[in-house]
């Protein structure tokens, strides 16, 4: 999601020529960044076949497919209702060129920490942002990354299918890994799938309208299916379900006592309460049962409670939780925070996923870090120049008096350096601290006016700009009637602290469309060690990542010749807007068309891929680290995997490993032990 727009359209501003960054150093390589040898990052590549992949799946469609899994089908019955009309952006996937996806994802792999689980880290689309700083003839393009998301994204098949492919193997072994640590506690393990969407909604009787669900819901009936398998036997198959059937009659209990006791919290609560004692009588009938329940974060966010770090839904301990986002409404509307050691958070960086602000502390953090220099080395090692562009950078801005090392610089490059800067405003700051905010970015000179973005929300809701021209008073009018937005679709569930950064002037295609770029990060656990000449048989669980997506919306003509203003680059508003599906507005990246439209080569592709590899690795050991077994709750296996090693096969993609194994699921499909 970008932030940014143009404002007069250069067509001599199109992506025709980016200005490098100057890299971060030479140091030794880190400690916990494995540097495979040029045979590994090579290996045959030359040898084997660029271009799209899969045609044969062109004819499995949304919903029962993706990619090549299949959904069972009393899965999709008993699921369907809560689905929008299903966008399948499946066929982006297919068109992404497989073999440099698979190229990026060699060269940007990363060790992650030994600690690291299952769900700590299972996928998270990082967006790109491409924007240009000017100074009276001269420019620069430079990039940085706005979000970085979470397990919550739509448009997960828009993955290249093998990588696709990976990510919902470690989805099996998440849940997998949660039915052993449950099976050895006495409990049945209770999983959330949750997907955005009905905010705002009101509902009758407890129940939406059909018209609040979500398009892309269906994408995650496939993560909830592959989990319940797991969750299954033979003997006693799992089958997911819909949260809506635990929690309609609980809504329909609420919204009544709600009419009747408008001016009277205290009766209200104490109807709340009788409703929640019979929503609890009524869960106990599940008592022994696995479930999966597949529902959207708003409905999560109000009926589930947090006690001591863990997650109730009327009484039932939650063992695992599916969208960062969701989890963290959770926290936000409980005023209390989950705790990754004692529950499956997927992913467990939910902080830095969801909170803006918390994301760019920690890019800050890892600029500076020992791992971040030695990413230059790393790049080399593996065959290529590292250039990032400036996406490495980032500035906490905390006042006027700390703007960092600017002696020297040009007035381009100052301007380059202000346009990385970002501070938060917490909640007991308020609008004083908004209204500082507002003085200490318009001091920067440059004409930089400050973009507000709130923690808890996606596609751009709440973000709110200063307009060209306008006072502070207005603005901060203007932004307390956002937040009393926010307070109703989000409930305590979205808001503080904002982050602030520079409104910028968004990059347009050589068509004058607006356009920011996805990445994904992504686990594969089962990745092999170069060692001897030869892969395996040992492997290491390692973080990849591949260029995803450019999303595109052609600009308002107003935008094109006006001042600078805030217009998001939104895939689901421009899906909205114009009834168009979403493959209308969206370029695979990892192929020669993306890299045409972005004006990246395959050196910066792998650049940015690395650096969010090594970031994430970077991430989990520093913020995330945890004593392996230390705490009874979390009890997760490091080596865990509920494949049984066969005998050895051939690898698809054509690679020679002498000593690797296969191993076939208990639904029969065949999975390589190497596979990336």
């Amino acid at each position: 999601m970008a932030h940014v727009s143009s404002g007069s359209f250069d067509p001599h501003s199109a992506i025709d020529a980016h200005t490098t960054t100057t890299p971060a150093g030479n140091t030794e390589t880190a400690q916990n960044i494995t540097t495979p040898t040029a045979a590994q990052v090579s290996g045959d590549a030359l040898l084997r076949t660029r271009g799209s992949s899969h045609p044969d799946l062109t004819a499995r469609t949304a919903p029962l497919h993706h990619h090549d899994y299949t959904m069972r089908q009393e899965s999709l019955t008993r699921l369907e209702g809560l689905f929008g009309k299903p966008d399948d952006m499946s066929g982006t996937g297919r068109r992404q060129d497989q073999q440099l996806a698979i190229d990026i994802q060699i060269a940007s792999q990363v060790a992650l920490p030994s600690t690291t689980r299952s769900n700590d880290c299972v996928v998270l689309p990082p967006d790109v942002m491409a924007y240009w700083v000017r100074h009276g003839d001269q420019k620069k393009m430079l990039y940085t990354c706005p979000e970085i998301n979470g397990t919550g994204f739509g448009g997960i098949g828009t993955m290249p299918p093998r990588q696709f492919g990976v990510v919902m193997e470690t989805y099996r072994q998440v849940a997998a890994d949660i039915k052993r640590e449950c099976d050895q506690n006495g409990e049945s393990p209770l999983m959330i799938v949750a997907n955005s969407g009905r905010e705002g909604a009101e509902r009758s009787n407890g129940s939406y309208p059909p018209n609040s669900n979500s398009k892309m819901i269906w994408e995650k009936a496939h993560i909830a299916d592959i989990c319940a398998r797991e969750f299954g036997t033979d003997a006693h198959p799992c089958l997911p379900s819909s949260l809506d059937e635990v929690i309609t009659a609980f809504h329909a209990e609420v919204d009544a006592a709600k009419a009747q006791h408008q001016d009277d919290p205290a009766a209200f609560a104490e109807a709340r309460a009788a409703a929640h004692a019979r929503a609890s009588e009524t869960m106990k009938q599940f008592d022994g049962q696995p479930l999966v329940l597949l529902g959207y974060s708003r409905d999560l966010a109000e009926c589930a409670d947090i006690r001591d770090g863990r997650a109730f839904l009327f009484g039932r301990a939650i063992n695992g939780i599916v969208n960062d986002r969701a989890i963290e409404n959770l926290n936000m509307t409980q005023g209390e925070k989950l705790d990754f050691r004692k529950l499956a958070l997927i992913n467990s960086t939910v902080d830095e996923g969801v909170n803006k602000f918390s994301a760019a502390l920690a890019r800050a953090e890892f600029a500076q870090s020992e791992e971040a220099k030695a990413l230059p080395n790393i790049a080399q090692a593996r065959g290529f120049e590292y250039d990032v562009m400036g996406l490495d950078k980032a500035f906490h801005y905390t006042s006027q008096d700390d703007k960092g090392y600017i002696e020297g610089l040009s007035e381009l490059d100052r301007f380059a350096h202000y346009s990385t800067f970002f501070r938060g405003i917490e909640e007991n700051e308020g609008l004083d601290g908004v209204a500082r905010a507002y003085d200490d970015f318009k001091a920067l000179g440059f004409d930089i006016r400050p973009l507000f973005k709130p923690n808890g929300t996606g596609q751009a809701k709440g973000i709110i700009g200063v307009r060209d021209g306008e006072s502070k008073a207005e603005f901060l009018d203007r932004f307390e009637q956002n937040l009393k937005q926010l307070e109703k679709n989000f409930g305590k569930g979205a808001g503080y602290p904002f982050e602030v950064v520079p409104l910028l002037e968004l990059a347009r295609t050589a068509e004058g469309e607006n356009y920011d770029l996805r990445f994904t990060i992504f686990q594969n656990p089962k990745t092999p060690f170069y060692t001897g000449g030869s892969y395996g048989p040992k492997i290491q669980k390692a973080i990849q990542t591949v260029p995803l997506l450019l999303k595109k919306e052609p600009a308002s003509e107003s935008s094109r010749t006006g001042p600078l203003e805030f217009s998001p680059t939104n895939i689901t508003a421009a899906v909205a807007k114009t009834g168009r599906p979403a493959v209308d507005f969206i370029i695979p990246l990892c192929s020669k068309e993306g890299m045409e439209q972005s004006g990246l080569d395959e050196k910066q592709l792998k650049s940015m891929a690395l650096y969010f590899s090594a970031f994430q690795s970077w991430l989990l050991k520093n913020k995330y680290s945890r004593e392996e077994a230390s705490d009874s709750s979390s009890v997760f296996s490091n080596d865990s995997s509920s494949l049984e090693p066969t005998n050895t096969g051939a690898d698809p993609l054509g690679r020679s490993f002498p000593d690797a194994t296969v191993a076939t699921d208990s639904i029969g499909r065949t999975f390589h032990n190497v596979m990336i």
